[in-house]
Order: structure tokens, then sequence, then C-alpha cells
């Protein structure tokens, strides 16, 4: 009888397509914040760069 349950079981695919969805899901997750990982400093210095830019340009234009 034992044996008969762990053969159904071992067939059984139910569920077998969501388990692939998620792991899939997971590895795109990963994927995504590993690409932010690497853009990101890149991203914060241009952001740096731009108001530092901003601010210097309203700096000369208010000066007398």
């Amino acid at each position: 009888m034992l044996k008969k349950l762990f053969k159904r079981f071992g067939k059984d695919e139910c569920g077998a397509v969501t388990v692939d969805f998620v792991v899939l899901t997971a590895g795109v997750i990963f994927m995504v914040l590993g690409v932010f990982q690497v853009l990101r400093q890149s991203v914060y210095e241009d952001a740096a760069a731009a108001i530092a830019d901003g601010i210097t340009e309203a700096t000369e234009i208010g000066s007398p």
C-alpha cells in the first residue's frame, strides 16, 4: 500500500507548473535587481552632477 502511494505521488504533476513559475519569477527578479545594482552607481553620479550644475547655474544667475 505504501509503495502504491509513493508511485502515485511520483507520477502526480499537479503543482509542477506552479513551482516552475515561482522559480522563473524569482530568477527574473534577481536578474532585475542585479541590473539595478550595476546601474545604480552611474545613475546616482549623473543625477548628482546634474543637480550640482543646476545649483551652480542658479547661483551664478543670482549673483550681482
